[in-house]
């Protein structure tokens, strides 16, 4: 969509209209990557093909229009495909299109037109004639030509994860074949008129053609010394990071005559999606916009920010929400308004509802130091810190699966983001140093309290508690392993208890396998999860009663045993990795902490941070951590 705005702009204008244009690709997924690749790849290929007007070179724009569209392709657009990547290794309007939709219902395939299917599949040419006849037993004939001769679109459709992913989920261990087929949640003609205005008289793949036909030319007009697209498959949060303190492993030298230290690091545009894809394109799913527990736009910010007053986010964040911009979705009433009566018994909603709403909005304003007058009082923001922390650390029980959850995926780095975040923008350093010290101790004297209810509101984050020490022993170990690897990072200097810090040689990351150690398998790819490290002279398994037993308030386990196993018999740990195809985590921890523990009868579990069940029964730290490398071992490109 970019490359064709800016290009169809600069036909119109006859001139430049930018300088250079550099695009990074980021997916976690490699065959997301790949899968562009393949479709630039094809589009030079035409546009340079077309000028020299190589024979059969007309189809290729629906030969892209099928990989892009198509779960189910004709055998010869996969032999098509497959010469791409082999030299690729070598170097929602169904009435637009009725025709095709009637085939989409009886087939869920695209039929290709009469010409292109004489050129590149001759034997299904009468077959569909006779399918278009309606006459008796064409459609089953059709079919099992299809079934026969097309094949699945790899590019859209990863089979692997669909594979895995069925596999490890204990809720589907009963199902048919055909109840592992990937469901069409969205249909391909929307998908094809969200590329270009649709064209009357054409069928969708003519139509998607153009459309690869007119990118095609534009990606070899920006070519020359000004087009330069960057792919990568990493975390988004961690690359971004990454580029900004210019410490990138894929940038730090040459690469076939290309010199990355002229990439930018800041972007004019970012564009992601909030969940990332399973599956490209259109096999997707719909995601409820607005969860019926969050009342308005104030609501949704007092629980995901903990501040719900549009100015004082606009200082805070560099950005705001248009006035008046509160869309309704177009959908609500036929489509998410049946699903959420019917499988979430969801009460009809009033045409106001913040439900009905589309899409928030979020402009960027310019980003300036807040004046010392519009930035929180010091008690007001110790007190929002200290909230974000025990959100983070201690999240309210949530279901383990609802049809609108309120989620809670933060862990402690994006603490520690968010105060360097609040120096950049002209709070006093000394303030910050303050919160951080704190944290590096046993127990810290707060007027939060970590959430007591589902969803915080905007009455909880106005509130004021009695001032009380609380013990967050359980989180120190990784507190203080990641302010010793952060340190160097942060825009200031602050000073740390003795021996709270460590250098950043004394950092290791192990790994830990819970192989044989299943308990509950279900819902293992969504990140609610952390480690917890438990001295088993204190009993053979942690508290049942996680979350209460952790809370040091009003509401949690405050008698002196308590305290005193939560100061020595307990280690919580939120930022890991998962590995669900070998059961295996891995963990960045200062070495002394771990030393120790291998020493004594720790073991390690994995408990989820909604339910705070646990899905691995524990294993002996001395017999199954172990460790793979120091902070300072290797480039890092993998780290954390």
């Amino acid at each position: 969509m970019t490359l064709l705005a800016m290009g169809t702009r600069e036909l119109m204008q006859k001139k430049k209209t930018c300088r250079k244009l550099h695009i990074t690709l980021l997916d976690l997924k490699p065959a997301a990557i790949a899968r562009t690749l393949i479709f630039f790849d094809m589009m030079m290929f035409y546009a340079l093909m077309k000028g020299e007007k190589v024979p059969g070179i007309e189809d290729a724009p629906t030969v892209m229009a099928y990989l892009y569209l198509g779960h189910v392709i004709p055998k010869n657009v996969n032999v098509k495909l497959n010469q791409t990547i082999e030299r690729l290794l070598v170097s929602e309007i169904h009435t637009s299109f009725p025709a095709e939709w009637k085939a989409w219902e009886d087939l869920t395939v695209l039929p290709p037109s009469k010409e292109f299917a004489a050129r590149r599949d001759p034997a299904s040419v009468p077959l569909i004639e006779r399918y278009k006849k309606k006459l008796p037993g064409a459609l089953q004939e059709l079919s099992d030509h299809i079934d026969n001769n097309w094949v699945t679109n790899p590019t859209l459709i990863d089979l692997d994860y669909v594979a895995s992913a069925r596999s490890e989920d204990a809720w589907r261990h009963d199902d048919t074949e055909e109840d592992k087929v990937p469901s069409i949640e969205a249909d391909v003609f929307s998908e094809a008129t969200k590329l270009m205005p649709e064209s009357p008289g054409n069928t969708v793949l003519e139509h998607l053609g153009k459309t690869f036909d007119m990118l095609a030319i534009l990606i070899i007009q920006f070519l020359p010394n000004r087009l330069m697209i960057e792919a990568l498959t990493s975390e988004m949060t961690d690359v971004m990071e990454r580029v900004a303190h210019d410490c990138l492993p894929s940038r730090s030298q040459p690469i076939g005559g290309i010199d990355p230290s002229n990439f930018p690091s800041k972007y004019d545009r970012i564009q992601y999606e909030q969940y990332p894809d399973d599956k490209p394109a259109h096999l997707e799913y719909n995601v409820l916009l607005n969860p019926p527990k969050l009342k308005n736009r104030e609501h949704f910010r007092a629980e995901y920010m903990l501040m719900y007053d549009d100015k004082r986010v606009t200082d805070h964040f560099a950005l705001r929400q248009p006035p008046g911009d509160r869309r309704e979705d177009d959908d609500y009433d036929d489509y998410l308004a049946p699903m959420g009566q019917a499988v979430m018994g969801m009460e009809p909603v009033e045409k106001d509802s913040f439900m009905r709403e589309n899409y928030q909005i979020w402009e960027q304003v310019p980003q300036t130091k807040v004046p010392l007058q519009r930035l929180l009082s010091r008690g007001a923001l110790e007190r929002w810190l200290y909230a974000h922390y025990l959100k983070i650390c201690l999240p309210y029980t949530r279901p383990a699966a609802e049809g609108a959850p309120i989620h809670s995926l933060l862990n402690l780095i994006a603490f520690l983001r968010l105060v360097a975040h609040l120096r950049n923008i002209g709070y006093p350093t000394h303030w910050l140093s303050t919160v951080l010290a704190n944290l590096c101790e046993d127990g810290v004297t707060i007027t939060a309290r970590a959430p007591r209810q589902l969803s915080t509101d905007q009455s909880f984050v106005d509130t004021v508690f009695p001032p009380l020490k609380m013990t967050i022993s359980p989180w120190r170990a990784e507190c203080t392993t990641l302010l010793s690897i952060w340190t160097p990072l942060l825009p200031f200097a602050f000073l740390a208890p003795q021996d709270a810090l460590i250098p950043p040689s004394d950092v290791a990351e192990y790994i830990v396998s819970f192989h044989n150690h299943i308990v509950d398998n279900a819902h293992v790819r969504v990140p609610h999860f952390m480690l917890v490290f438990w001295n088993t002279s204190n009993g053979s398994e942690p508290p049942k009663d996680m979350r209460k037993f952790l809370l040091d308030d009003e509401t949690g386990g405050t008698s002196t045993a308590a305290k005193e196993m939560k100061q020595h018999a307990i280690h919580v740990v939120n930022t890991f990795r998962y590995v669900t195809k070998t059961s295996t985590a891995s963990f960045w921890l200062r070495r002394d902490v771990t030393e120790d523990m291998k020493k004594g009868k720790w073991n390690v579990y994995i408990r989820r941070n909604d339910t705070y069940a646990s899905v691995r029964r524990g294993v002996s730290v001395a017999d199954h951590v172990v460790e793979k490398r120091r902070w300072l071992d290797g480039d890092g490109s993998q780290k954390m």
